[in-house]
């Protein structure tokens, strides 16, 4: 019989996603991949509202203290505490809104637990029965330490009586006992207060050990009881500190952490231990519950316990826990229970706390005595709540004088919260906005009411009917509750998943059509001990399978990790969580919500996730990371789960496909990657597992393991183990040989053959350094992902080139109507560059990008050269600006370009002189490009590509103007050399990819190009085609042939010529 998950919001953790950092190509001249790719955590969210037409609640709600009190409860005969006491059927002064007292009922480990008949259940019982004396919901308070296995001393653990006691067989134990006090109490208590758990601060390892403990008891009654709220109790200030370690050792500490109790006296320093944690969960834990554990049991002053209770909840406790005497004999309610009781009753979980600062309310420095006071707003009555009392018993004609802005205020009254009598107060004015009120003072607390106006004067409105929507914001508590019940349940039952899988990434360059296809299969495994690792199987370079015996372990390039983001850690605390609507997904009725970080400086995730309305369960989630730091720029992923069966029926939500987009900056241009991640049927807790692992160990098989700083190389070790290569080799060499011929290059064809030779940590400094040299060209560039620490980039390239291009000129034959060439106003050039560029991410998917290029341009005549003066050898400065614009395969580019010539002379046919004016107007030109493009990826290694630009220019000239050509120039293919000029066009590229049997890649183009050419009355058409052939050949060699010929053209003279590129790679 298969059992569905319990109905909670899913969250997927690190064994059933793969997590970690992927590992990058930083320079598209460099042939290389990664093999795993961040796979954000899986986020779930609890629904709070009510469901519509009938359905259930999703989620369990921990119903979170707000300003709220908790008694701590003894037996009926208990001397030192007393009972609660009666309160008022209503808020105290009419309204029927209310708060309620809540109880806390203390076990102890040491008492309850015998170590050889387990848990006594009756005295557990005879406890929890304590709470039915509260209305309000009930806390059970846990200590740990035993005589028979041990305790946490003030030197460290201290292991107990029993043989074969130590901190392991303690955790054990305390954890059978935690899980079976859970299971008594579900249902009857909504908190667990854990107290005498955690190791002595400043003892050896304290923190380590304190996140550990805190996770497991977490863990330990959440499998018992989903969605209880689970808090820890901590002394003073040392406690304190012993937390802020603990938060930072673990960095994932935030899930497991509903709530934070400081303990304190009366004597103690209120303020001060409460600011401490406050300060504390603001910078770890913002979303945890604050608690104040006051033992007053030495008050016996009515007016006193009363006075020390407000404080509490003035210091802004979320709740405060007292332990008061009785008033009198044993069994007598409370001392001060009838003022305490009346507090309780007003301050309701609807009124908010508000600042004192700017509150148009203030107390006179000339006050006679002092006056504490805090003040709150009661949204439903429209109405002002100032609690406040004497910092020191004072006589009974004893006044508090308060000064109100008078804007929006309209009546004072005093309320006796022990009594519940309400009394007007007369308010004289001081000024034209502001009033004196004077109210009776004492040591006990009073209420201050204040009514107000429901608008500003002269815009009054008569009362309306509104209706509450039901897609309220998802408070993180929620949240959490939900992911910790999911997670405690799978801890139980998931031990192992072996599955297959395949990653594909796709890499573009810029505006550079077609990508760079990587793909890997494999196995894929998870266990507690390792966690997730992946076997490299096959692996294809562009469709086409690589039979080599091991895959380059290439350097990698770790992407910029979310701050306290652990492999086991999804959406928690530091999320604020909104009901967006209902979306059907994967043909489920899902609610959508939508989450963003609490602070927007931290790198963390915004996204929606979708839930299903009717198990709870996570169908899929979208996020994108915030705050990268470079090279990484932008990070978006979709992540969709699947319902899977494990062996003893349960059916668990597990990572079914990835799709996502990742942006790094080269040299001021993105470097944009596509991937893909999907995955097999999982093979659930898999009997053999442990051996399945072991002999894949013992191969001599690839392998990659997760880590918390990413996926990382796994080195086999002499007795058939497998450690982590810390750090992988950041060099990459490779040679390069090949064959170029393009009419616009050269007549005949040039010979290639070089190496690349790639550092992307160069001298230690995370900068990329790539040096290309094929003998007749060469490429140096130098970039720095995060100029002084910015998002900015630079890059610093140097091109060269051994061998002159040849600049032709066709015009038609006065003849006929044939295009001839003018072959003795051939020109060569030769020229050679130096390019600064710089960028800045403007968003997540947004580049703007500004370079400053100079180029020496020598000019030389050619064989054919008569009666013609050519250029004079200059150089040539420009300044480019940029915006670029990529995501989900679509890219968008806007480019603007200013050039300046340092010197340019007259030039052209003996007799007609290219001079004057023009010579004058043409050192200056620009250019401009509007582009876009997309690409589709289909099954079985299929690609379509589709890019459009359209560009132009202004005061160009022969030697500026746009052209064809395989090098220097826009590709229309075959069209290289054929010397047609342009200075605005429009031009388009289709491309088809696909392999035959894994074995041959092809890419399949037609380019289409119509433009104004220059100088002419004309506008032209010109189609060419190609096809380019990527195969593996001898010696772990890369071959790639690429055939252009001109297919169709305006200019009839200018069809059928052929260009062609082979290369030839060889990685070592």
């Amino acid at each position: 019989m298969i059992r569905e998950h319990p109905p909670a919001a899913r969250a997927r953790r690190g064994r059933n996603a793969t997590h970690g950092d992927p590992s990058m190509p930083r320079n598209i001249v460099r042939f290389a991949t990664a093999l795993a790719s961040v796979l954000l955590p899986a986020a779930a969210v609890a629904l709070s509202a009510q469901a519509e037409q009938g359905d259930a609640v999703l989620g369990v709600r921990v119903e979170r203290p707000v300003h709220a009190v908790a008694l701590r409860l003894g037996a009926p005969d208990d001397p030192a505490l007393g009972q609660p006491p009666a309160l008022p059927e209503d808020g105290g002064d009419g309204t029927a809104d209310r708060g309620r007292l809540w109880g806390v009922v203390e076990v102890r480990f040491a008492a309850l637990y015998d170590p050889e008949t387990g848990l006594d259940r009756e005295a557990l019982e005879r406890r929890l029965a304590r709470l039915d004396a509260v209305e309000g919901p009930g806390v059970l308070a846990i200590a740990g330490g035993h005589p028979a296995w041990g305790r946490f001393g003030p030197g460290g653990f201290e292991p107990g009586t029993r043989a074969g006691a130590d901190l392991d067989a303690y955790r054990r134990a305390f954890s059978h006992f935690l899980r079976d006090v859970a299971r008594v109490a579900a249902g009857r208590v909504a908190w667990y207060l854990l107290d005498d758990v955690l190791p002595a601060p400043g003892s050896p390892d304290d923190a380590r050990l304190a996140q550990f403990e805190m996770k497991s008891a977490a863990v330990a009654l959440r499998a018992e009881h989903p969605g209880a709220g689970v808090a820890f109790r901590v002394d003073g200030t040392p406690g304190v500190e012993l937390l802020a370690r603990a938060y930072a050792v673990a960095g994932d500490l935030a899930p497991y952490v509903d709530g934070i109790a400081i303990g304190l006296r009366p004597d103690d320093d209120l303020p001060g231990g409460i600011g401490a944690v406050r300060d504390l969960l603001r910078d770890v834990d913002p979303g945890a519950s604050l608690w104040v554990d006051a033992d007053l049991t030495s008050v016996r002053d009515e007016a006193a316990a009363a006075a020390h209770v407000a404080g509490l909840i003035a210091e802004g406790a979320d709740l405060a826990i007292v332990a008061l005497p009785p008033d009198g004999e044993p069994g007598a309610p409370i001392v001060g229970g009838a003022a305490i009781g009346g507090l309780v009753r007003v301050l309701s979980p609807a009124m908010g706390l508000s600042p004192d600062r700017d509150a148009g309310l203030a107390v006179p420095e000339d006050a006679a005595v002092p006056v504490r006071w805090k003040r709150f707003f009661d949204p439903v009555g429209f109405r002002e709540v100032v609690v406040y009392w004497a910092e020191r018993p004072v006589g009974e004609d004893a006044r508090a004088p308060f000064v109100f802005e008078t804007f929006l205020r309209r009546g004072y009254a005093v309320v006796d919260p022990a009594t519940g009598r309400e009394r007007l107060l007369r308010s004289e004015r001081v000024d034209e906005t502001h009033v004196r009120v004077e109210a009776p003072l004492s040591r006990a607390p009073r209420l201050l009411v204040v009514r107000r106006q429901a608008s500003s004067p002269g815009f009054e409105t008569e009362p309306e009917q509104t209706e509450v929507s039901s897609t309220a914001l998802v408070t993180a508590d929620e949240v959490i509750a939900a992911y910790q019940r999911v997670k405690a349940f799978e801890d139980e039952r998931l031990h192992s998943i072996h599955r297959t899988g395949q990653l594909s990434l796709r890499v573009r360059y810029g505006q550079i059509t077609g990508t760079l296809d990587i793909t890997i299969r494999g196995d894929y495994l998870w266990s507690p001990e390792t966690g997730a690792e992946w076997v490299v199987g096959e692996t294809f370079f562009n469709g086409v399978r690589l039979d080599w015996d091991k895959f380059p372990e290439l350097p990698f390039l770790s992407r910029e990790r979310a701050i306290a983001l652990p492999l086991d850690l999804n959406l928690d605390k530091r999320y604020r969580y909104e009901l967006d609507g209902r979306e059907t997904v994967e043909g489920r009725d899902c609610w959508v919500v939508r989450f963003e970080p609490i602070d927007a400086g931290l790198s963390l995730y915004r996204g929606r996730a979708w839930i299903d309305r009717r198990t709870g369960a996570l169908v899929r989630v979208t996020t994108v990371q915030t705050n990268l730091k470079p090279p990484v720029i932008s990070d978006e992923t979709t992540q969709t789960f699947r319902p899977y069966e494990a062996p003893d029926g349960t059916v668990l939500w597990i990572l079914d496909r990835v799709e996502g987009q990742q942006i790094y900056t080269v040299s001021g241009t993105n470097l944009v990657v596509l991937r893909e991640m999907t995955f097999g049927p999982p093979e659930i807790n898999r009997p053999d597992f442990a051996a399945l692992q072991a002999s894949i160990y013992r191969s001599d098989k690839q392998m990659l393991r997760e880590t918390p700083e990413g996926f990382k190389w796994l080195e086999r070790t002499e007795d058939g183990g497998r450690v982590v290569l810390e750090k992988g080799d950041p060099t990459q060499f490779f040679a390069v040989a090949g064959l170029l011929k393009d009419d616009g290059a050269s007549d005949s064809v040039i010979p290639l053959a070089g190496v690349n030779y790639t550092n992307v940590d160069f001298r230690g400094k995370g900068w990329l350094f790539n040096v290309f040299f094929a003998g007749a060209l060469a490429n140096v560039n130098l970039s720095n992902p995060s100029l002084f620490g910015s998002k900015a980039d630079l890059g610093v390239t140097l091109n060269a080139i051994a061998f002159p291009l040849t600049d032709r000129v066709f015009v038609p034959d006065p003849a006929g109507d044939r295009i001839v060439e003018l072959e003795d106003q051939r020109v060569q050039r030769t020229p050679q560059s130096l390019t600064v560029d710089v960028g800045y991410p403007l968003g997540d998917f947004l580049k703007l990008r500004g370079s400053v290029n100079a180029q020496y341009i020598n000019y030389q005549r050619a064989d054919e050269t008569r009666n013609f003066t050519i250029p004079a050898d200059h150089v040539q400065t420009s300044a480019l600006l940029e915006l670029a614009w990529d995501r989900k395969g679509w890219g968008f580019l806007v480019q603007g370009r200013a050039y300046r010539r340092s010197d340019w002379e007259p030039w052209g046919p003996d007799g007609a002189l290219v001079t004057g004016e023009e010579i004058e107007r043409a050192k200056s030109f620009s250019t401009w490009q509007v582009g876009v493009q997309k690409d589709w990826f289909l099954p079985y290694f299929q690609r379509i590509q589709l890019s459009t630009r359209w560009e132009g220019g202004s005061d160009l000239d022969r030697f500026s103007a746009f052209t064809f050509g395989f090098l220097g120039g826009d590709r229309v293919r075959g069209f290289g050399g054929t010397g047609i000029r342009f200075d605005e066009g429009l031009l388009s590229q289709l491309q088809y990819s696909f392999n035959l049997r894994n074995v041959v890649r092809f890419d399949a183009t037609v380019d289409h190009a119509r433009v104004q050419e220059l100088g002419l009355d004309r506008t032209t058409s010109h189609t060419g085609i190609g096809i380019a052939a990527n195969f593996p050949g001898p010696w772990r060699t890369l071959i790639r042939l690429d055939v252009g010929y001109a297919l169709r053209s305006d200019l009839p003279e200018a069809e059928g010529d052929t260009e062609f590129l082979l290369v030839v790679f060889r990685l070592f």
